[in-house]
């Protein structure tokens, strides 16, 4: 497995939520220059070295690693989801029919699926990681697990505030356009 962590200028302490899990675990520390979360994102593929990557977003907590043996391109794994006060609320399975994709939280990809499907599309602010994904179920072997809980996901970033709905709905039902009806 390979960490990916690049700092926005954030204070949370990444690296020691991590190394406490595990210190053995390689860990690439960047700086985007505030460019936003998918450029950010994309740093991390570029300097990654090995098979599988993760991604942790402030606020964010990696919990354990996967207990087995990773086999498929994308593996997705439940997350839980707290309040910004840090409140349990829910579990979020990656399978659940009512969402489009598992919690990037949850998941550990291939770094070859970015290099055959291509990296986080930047001209999108909130939902790149969906267009990935949609890109990724045409062609990639997708497992799901129910368990184990693998991260803890806080709601209240930039992509849950009020002020951002309007925009990441449009850019949702843009990014479904151009994968679901265009197939693009």
């Amino acid at each position: 497995y390979e960490i990916i962590l690049i700092s926005s200028g954030y204070s949370d302490h990444f690296k020691e939520k991590i190394t406490a899990i595990d210190q053995s675990l390689p860990i690439i520390i960047r700086d985007d220059d505030g460019e936003g979360i998918y450029v950010a994102m994309n740093l991390g593929i570029k300097y990654s070295s090995k098979q599988y990557i993760y991604f942790s977003n402030p606020g964010d907590s990696l919990l354990q690693l996967p207990s087995i043996q990773l086999k498929a391109d994308i593996e997705a794994f439940p997350v839980k989801v707290c309040s910004s006060a840090g409140d349990y609320l829910f579990i979020r399975y990656p399978n659940h029919p009512q969402r489009l994709m598992p919690s990037h939280q949850g998941m550990f990809v291939m770094k070859s699926c970015y290099k055959e499907i291509g990296n986080f599309d930047t001209r999108y602010n909130y939902v790149a990681d969906l267009n990935f994904y949609l890109k990724a179920k045409k062609t990639k072997k997708i497992i799901m697990h129910n368990s184990p809980i693998i991260a803890k996901f806080v709601l209240g970033g930039v992509s849950n505030q009020k002020k951002t709905l309007i925009y990441r709905k449009l850019e949702r039902y843009l990014c479904l356009l151009r994968n679901v009806l265009f197939r693009a």
